[in-house]
């Protein structure tokens, strides 16, 4: 995984597949995914905090 800026901006960080560019980790219904993001909310699933 390669650490991205948020998809969805402000300081928190998305988390680009190495194998598979333009695929991020995103959540869905409390499941994590490596998909493609094409939308707002795909890239709102796609982005986290990090505390």
């Amino acid at each position: 995984m390669r650490l991205r800026a948020g998809l969805a901006g402000g300081t928190a960080v998305s988390f680009e597949s190495q194998n598979f560019p333009g695929r991020y980790v995103r959540h869905s219904n409390g499941l994590l995914y490596v998909q493609a993001v094409s939308d707002a909310t795909g890239r709102a699933d796609a982005t986290f905090t990090l505390d």
